[in-house]
């Protein structure tokens, strides 16, 4: 497992402080160190942000290159990606039971959205080999299983190549719908 360095790692855990411990981190990777695949995990401080309410950074996210569903996966098969959902969905689930906090500067109250669905201390990030980077908004009430469906989802449609054109500012926002189903893309600016 590699912790910082140059080497692009595959998967990676980043969070900031206060949400997880590293024992907790570690205990979540380590079932998932394997030959060939680059690990690394990073505690950051939590810091202002100033953009769009979707595209700021979430609290904490995981990040999956393609390169883990195009390559890696086929030669490890699928025991070794529902290992990655359920280290994604024990991090969701210790997640939605604390408490997330939104905070804005005193001057600009009114520019968060009144009912954001999607949870600002959450996300799953799939960084392109263009540079554009999937970022996989999580609805503050979606269940484990459904988080677990859309991951699905999104590795469905990393294998199949079938990669929606439209981003914002290099992201491509998306979504799932568990009572359709299926994969929901989000413009930024028509919430």
């Amino acid at each position: 497992m590699n912790n910082g360095g140059f080497v692009k790692p595959e998967i990676g855990f980043i969070y900031t402080e206060n949400w997880f411990e590293e024992k907790q981190v570690q205990s979540y990777l380590v079932p998932l160190d394997a030959e060939g695949l680059k690990l690394t995990h990073e505690e950051v401080s939590a810091e202002p942000f100033a953009g769009m309410e979707w595209m700021i950074p979430t609290a904490v996210f995981v990040f999956i290159t393609r390169s883990y569903f195009s390559s890696f996966l086929s030669e490890m098969g699928k025991d070794h990606y529902h290992l990655l959902k359920g280290m994604i969905s024990r991090s969701w689930k210790k997640i939605k039971a604390g408490k997330e906090y939104t905070i804005v500067s005193l001057g600009s109250p009114n520019k968060l959205m009144k009912d954001n669905p999607y949870s600002s201390a959450f996300s799953v990030l799939i960084p392109l080999e263009d540079k554009r980077v999937i970022k996989f908004l999580v609805q503050k009430n979606l269940s484990e299983a459904d988080l677990g469906d859309g991951l699905e989802a999104i590795s469905d449609m990393l294998v199949s190549s079938e990669i929606v054109e439209k981003d914002y500012w290099k992201y491509i926002l998306v979504a799932y719908d568990p009572d359709q189903k299926k994969l929901l893309f989000l413009d930024p600016t028509q919430p």
